[in-house]
């Protein structure tokens, strides 16, 4: 309601809601006097699916994906969509945003905005992953040269945002446009075993190019520091010494692993664990 462009039409779904979130999102759509349309999943369904079906629903000539605890500033459009009119050459368009931590209610500018990137970024894209897709911009026409979003990928924006770059510059706005919500628990990026399944398709998909060696090392760094933090093992132990590097964090990486099962292996058996007579003791 309170975006400066005034061309919009909404188009809502709900992802199996559990709470009364489709009624209050049917109620605030009614009373906002935007065109819109409102959809339910009778199941919970993944991101890529999500956007794919209100992709299929979209008659607009941009498209903008939007989580429901994420949200725009009010020239964010307007902004957007000026930048295509004076760059029409261009696939889609990111801008920088805030983070807005729901917890304390704190706001900070996105710490990565020093990596963003612009023009044809395709080698830059492959060694990492710096797109702000919080409020981002893609032409219709763009979706339709490089196809809808890949319901297998894990993370179906940076695999979209490789295929755009594959054909198009991508454009950005050196300013804050959109805020990102951040929730301890409930961000898919702070799930590590979600990020690092998402990298390995990443990696597997896109083999064929040279740069995406930078991304295996990527990898490598990340599953070493997680497992060694999380899930200290023989197994983790084993996977750090496969990959291992000349370098103080893979030193540091085995050493805590091997603090890590030494604390598993003092650790008291749990009293109802003791008293159980199916138990051996020694």
């Amino acid at each position: 309601r309170q975006q400066h462009y005034p061309n919009i039409e909404i188009i809502y779904l709900d992802n199996d809601s559990s709470d009364n979130t489709f009624n209050v999102a049917k109620n605030a759509l009614g009373q906002s006097h935007i065109p819109y349309q409102i959809f339910s999943n009778p199941e919970s369904k993944g991101i890529s699916d999500n956007f794919n079906f209100l992709y299929q629903h979209s008659s607009g000539e941009y498209i903008l994906p939007l989580s429901t605890d994420d949200w725009l500033t009010p020239d964010s459009i307007e902004e957007k969509i000026n930048y295509f009119q004076h760059h029409p050459e261009f696939g889609m368009v990111y801008s920088s945003c805030y983070m807005f931590h729901y917890e304390n209610q704190e706001t900070e500018i996105c710490p990565k905005k020093h990596k963003f990137k612009e023009g044809w970024v395709l080698e830059e894209l492959l060694k990492e992953y710096f797109v702000s897709t919080t409020g981002y911009v893609i032409k219709k026409s763009t979706i339709e040269a490089v196809g809808t979003f890949d319901e297998n990928s894990p993370l179906e924006d940076w695999d979209m945002c490789i295929r755009i770059a594959e054909k198009f510059p991508i454009g950005r706005l050196n300013k804050e446009l959109a805020y990102y919500g951040i929730k301890t628990g409930v961000n898919i990026s702070s799930n590590y075993n979600y990020m690092l399944d998402g990298y390995d398709y990443i990696a597997k998909k896109y083999a064929h190019y040279d740069e995406i060696a930078e991304t295996k090392k990527l990898i490598a760094l990340e599953k070493v520091y997680h497992y060694a933090t999380y899930e200290p093992s023989f197994k983790t132990l084993l996977f750090i010494f496969k990959n291992c590097r000349l370098n103080f964090f893979y030193f540091k990486q085995a050493g805590k692993t091997i603090l890590g099962i030494l604390q598993k292996a003092l650790q008291p058996l749990p009293d109802d664990l003791l008293n159980r007579s199916d138990v051996y003791r020694y």
